[in-house]
C-alpha cells in the first residue's frame, strides 16, 4: 500500500538533505512571545554558539499555525541574532507576533535556499513523474470522481449527507482518491450522475461499485428524457463493496442515460458510491481520454474485471474477487489539434467492465498539508537533486567554479538514489509495450 506524505515532511526531508552542503534548523519551537519582527526560542537556537551574525540572510518559515499567530508558510529574512535571549529578528514582518504560548513551530533554512526552491522542485518532479494508474473509460461525467465536484453528482430528494470522503475504507481499493457519501432520511433520497448521451437500443451495461453501512439502497438505470427506469436493483446492504451490474438496451426515443443511488426501503441509510461509475456501451463508441492521458505511449495494456463471487442480491458480485483479465483489440484515436485530441474504442465489446492500465503523472502539492502517494525518498532525491542542480549553474554564473563542481557532484549522487528508486517503483515510462494488443488510426 502507498503510503501518503505531505509536502510539509518532504520539505523538511529536503532541508535535511540540502544541510549536507549548509546547515539548516528545523524544525523548531518557539519558547516565549516574539513579535511581528522577532521570534524567541532559548533552546535550539544555541546552535549559533555566541555568534550574532549566524542567522544573517536565511530565510525563517512558519511551519504550523498558532492561535493569534502568522499563517503558515509565512517567512521572511534574518537580519540580526540576540544570543542572551534567544531573540531572532526578521524582515519583514509577519501579519501577527509569532506566539511562544501557544507555541509556534518554524525553521530556518540554509543559506542561499527558501521556500520557493522547494516548491518548485516538488512540483517538478511530480509532474514528470509517472505512476502505475488504472482508468475505467465511461460515458458517464467524473466517472472516476478525479474532480470533487458534487454538481456533477446531483442530489434526488434531498439527502441529509451528499459530500465526498477520502477515507481509504470507503473507497475501493485500487480505484480513486475519493468517494461519495450519502446519508438518506427517507426512503427514495440519494443522487445521480449527470446524463449520457445513448442512442435507442444500444446496448448499455453499468457497473457501479458501492458499500453500505446502514440501510439499504437501489441502483438504478433512468430513461431521462422519459423520466422513467430502465433496470435496476434493490435491497442491497452490503457493507463489503459489491459490484451492481446492469445490462438493459435503450428504449424507443431514449436520448439521456443517467444511473441513480437511493436508499431502498430503510429512511436512514447510509452508503458510499465508489469510483468509477462506468456506463460502457455495446455498440462500439469512442471514450474521451482524462486530461492527464497525453499519449498514446502512456497506455501499457488494456483488461477487463471478471465477474466476481455472487453477493446475496441478484445482478451484485463481491467487488474485485477475480484477477483482472487482458484483453486483445483496442484503438487510441489522436488528433492534437482537435479540441478533444485523445480517445480511446474497443474493437469489440464485453459486458464487463473494460480498464486501461496506463502511467500517470502524480498531482501537484499546492499546500504543506497536501499529500502525495509517490515515493517519499524518491521525491525528496529527486527534488534535492534538482535543487543541487540549479545551484551549480547560478555557481557557474556568478564565477565560482569550485562550488559549482562541489554542487554539480551532490547533484548526481541524489540523482542516482532517485533513478534506483524508480526503477525499483516503476516510474516512468515503460520500456516496453504490449504492442500486439494495439492498432493505430489517426
Amino acid at each position: 500500500m502507498a503510503i501518503s506524505t505531505s509536502r510539509l515532511n518532504l520539505k523538511l526531508d529536503i532541508l535535511r538533505r540540502l544541510g549536507t552542503e549548509a546547515y539548516f534548523l528545523g524544525p523548531a519551537v518557539t519558547t516565549a512571545d516574539g513579535t511581528t519582527t522577532t521570534l524567541i526560542d532559548t533552546v535550539r537556537l544555541a546552535v549559533a554558539a555566541g555568534n550574532t551574525d549566524y542567522f544573517d540572510g536565511r530565510i525563517i518559515e512558519i511551519l504550523e499555525a498558532a492561535v493569534g499567530g502568522p499563517a503558515i508558510n509565512e517567512f521572511a529574512r534574518c537580519t540580526d541574532f540576540t544570543v542572551a535571549s534567544g531573540t531572532l529578528t526578521f524582515t519583514p514582518a509577519m501579519t501577527a507576533l509569532v506566539q511562544g504560548v501557544p507555541t509556534t513551530n518554524y525553521t530556518i533554512y540554509p543559506k542561499g535556499y527558501s521556500p520557493a526552491h522547494l516548491h518548485n522542485a516538488i512540483t517538478r518532479v511530480l509532474r514528470a513523474t509517472e505512476g502505475p494508474h488504472l482508468w475505467a473509460p465511461t460515458l458517464i461525467t467524473n466517472g472516476d470522481m478525479d474532480a470533487a465536484t458534487l454538481t456533477d453528482y446531483p442530489a434526488v430528494s434531498g439527502p441529509g449527507t451528499r459530500a465526498f470522503v477520502t477515507t481509504a475504507a470507503n473507497i475501493m481499493p485500487l480505484f480513486g482518491e475519493r468517494a461519495l457519501n450519502l446519508v438518506s432520511t427517507a426512503t427514495g433520497q440519494g443522487a445521480e450522475t449527470l446524463s449520457a448521451y445513448v442512442t435507442e437500443n444500444e446496448q448499455l451495461n453499468v457497473f457501479v461499485y458501492l458499500q453500505v453501512t446502514a440501510g439499504d439502497v437501489s441502483v438504478i438505470l433512468r430513461d431521462q428524457t422519459a423520466s422513467a427506469n430502465v433496470d435496476s436493483i434493490t435491497g442491497i446492504d452490503e457493507p463489503m463493496f459489491t459490484e451492481v451490474f446492469l445490462s438493459a438496451s435503450a428504449a424507443d426515443n431514449m436520448e439521456e442515460a443517467r444511473i441513480r443511488f437511493v436508499a431502498d426501503t430503510v429512511a436512514a441509510s447510509t452508503f458510499y458510491i465508489s469510483p468509477p461509475v462506468i456506463l460502457q456501451s455495446g455498440h462500439r463508441r469512442i471514450y474521451t481520454a482524462p486530461s492527464w492521458l497525453i499519449g498514446d505511449q502512456q497506455i501499457i495494456d488494456v483488461g477487463y474485471l471478471p465477474q466476481g463471487k455472487g453477493s446475496e442480491d441478484s445482478d451484485s458480485f463481491l467487488a474485485l474477487t477475480e484477477p483482472m483479465r487482458s484483453l486483445t483489440g483496442f484503438s487510441v484515436l489522436r488528433n492534437d489539434r482537435a479540441a478533444t485530441p485523445l480517445a480511446v474504442e474497443f474493437r469489440s465489446m464485453i459486458d464487463r467492465p473494460i480498464v486501461l492500465k496506463a502511467m500517470r503523472p502524480f498531482a501537484d502539492l499546492t499546500t504543506d498539508a497536501g499529500t502525495t502517494t509517490c515515493d517519499r525518498n524518491y521525491l525528496a532525491d529527486k527534488a534535492t537533486s534538482l535543487i543541487f542542480a540549479d545551484k551549480a549553474t547560478e555557481a557557474l554564473m556568478t564565477g565560482d567554479p569550485g562550488q559549482a563542481s562541489r554542487l554539480v557532484a551532490a547533484s548526481a549522487q541524489y540523482a542516482n538514489k532517485a533513478r534506483a528508486a524508480a526503477d525499483r517503483l516503476v516510474y516512468g515510462r515503460p520500456v516496453a509495450v504490449v504492442e500486439n494488443r494495439r492498432e493505430w488510426r489517426v
